[in-house]
């Protein structure tokens, strides 16, 4: 079974978010033992969550252009196929 895309987007980010908080109470544990890793764990997680309150267009950008009609698949076809063109009419040794 195949989810949408958005929401292996979505699946993604927590995925990372998870990781980031994890390290960090790994980092805090290292530094202080169990209460350096609730330290670590509560400062990363506040710190992630912020960033994510504060910036969360990209996220958001990535749906939205999964849900779209096709407008930027498009544009991206009509780049590559310009740059296709310009290798092709430009000679290779320039």
């Amino acid at each position: 079974m195949t989810f949408p895309l958005g929401t292996r987007v979505y699946v993604m980010t927590v995925a990372v978010l998870v990781c980031v908080v994890g390290s960090g109470a790994c980092f805090g544990f290292v530094l202080n033992g169990s209460a350096g890793a609730v330290v670590g764990a509560t400062t990363t997680s506040l710190g992630a969550g912020f960033g994510m309150l504060v910036r969360p267009r990209p996220a958001v950008a990535s749906v939205r252009a999964v849900s779209g009609d096709g407008y930027a698949e498009g544009i991206a076809d009509t780049v590559l196929l310009s740059i296709a063109m310009y290798e092709a009419a430009v000679p290779a040794d320039l």
